[in-house]
This record gives structure tokens, C-alpha cells and sequence, in this order.
């Protein structure tokens, strides 16, 4: 059983660390290391373009109606 939890714990740590270097991707932060206003105001203009986009609509019904599944709720 500890075995288990060891393996579930690090298998969450990596999927999580997967996560926050998509988000870095998405939002344009990834080579960021001491963000200055410029950096922050050209990463939020891009994540911004990107949410009016097809492809963020797409991926929010898709999470949107996940949810609604997994919590047996109508969307």
C-alpha cells in the first residue's frame, strides 16, 4: 500500500508539473525567469488574442461538457 501512494505521488507530481509547463506554453511565460512589465503586458495580450480564439472555445466545451459528465450534471 505505501508502495502504492509512492507511485500515486509521484505519477500526480509529474501530471502536475506536465500542466504548469502547458500553461507556461499557452500564456508565453515558459523562458520567463523575472517577468517585467513588458514581458507580463506581451504574455497577457497573447493570452488574451488566444481566449477569443476558436481553439480555446473548442477546448472549454470540451472541458465544459467533461465536467458536466463526470458530475452527472446537465451542461
Amino acid at each position: 500500500m505505501n508502495q502504492d501512494m509512492s507511485e500515486w505521488a509521484r505519477r500526480a507530481a509529474n501530471l502536475q508539473s506536465k500542466s504548469f509547463r502547458i500553461l507556461a506554453h499557452i500564456t508565453g511565460t515558459e523562458y520567463l525567469q523575472d517577468p517585467d512589465e513588458e514581458a507580463l503586458q506581451r504574455s497577457r495580450e497573447k493570452f488574451e488574442s488566444e481566449v477569443k480564439g476558436p481553439r480555446f472555445a473548442k477546448l472549454k466545451n470540451w472541458h465544459n461538457g467533461l465536467s458536466a459528465q463526470i458530475l452527472n450534471v446537465q451542461e
